[in-house]
């Protein structure tokens, strides 16, 4: 069962799930009141349901939203992540797990990407990709 009952509790679920670990050093609240480092990664929490942590990348010339880390309810994470996808005219999500992809390839319809897998802290990260379509289908 997940811990949504406060941040810190999510975050030490996470931890204990995964084995990775959060940290919000360098994060700061920006001109927009968006929660980010200097490097462009974005921390969303979403009260009693979850938090993300994500980007805008780009590879060969596509940009995408790249889910970095994420824990909680999906459908109400999911929905702010179409929205930013929209107001970013973003179609591709890329997301990586060094854990089973077989719930992602199945729940989201994604695709491995083998090309773009890495070494990460010790763990071996395996990257997936979809479009925004397929997970409006599961909100």
């Amino acid at each position: 069962m997940m811990q949504l009952d406060s941040l810190e509790s999510m975050i030490k679920d996470y931890e204990r799930r995964t084995g990775e670990r959060i940290s919000l050093e360098g994060f700061y609240f920006d001109e927009n009141n968006n929660y980010k480092d200097k490097y462009n990664y974005y921390f969303k929490w979403f009260p009693n349901a979850g938090f993300l942590f994500w980007t805008i990348n780009e590879h060969d010339g596509e940009r995408y939203f790249t889910i970095w880390q994420t824990y909680g309810d999906m459908k109400v994470i999911g929905k702010y992540i179409v929205e930013v996808m929209k107001m970013n005219d973003l179609d591709v999500i890329v997301t990586a797990t060094h854990r089973s992809v077989r719930g992602f390839i199945k729940k989201w319809n994604m695709e491995r990407v083998p090309t773009m897998d890495y070494t990460y802290n010790g763990f071996d990260y395996k990257v997936l990709k979809t479009v925004r379509k397929h997970l409006e289908a599961t909100l």
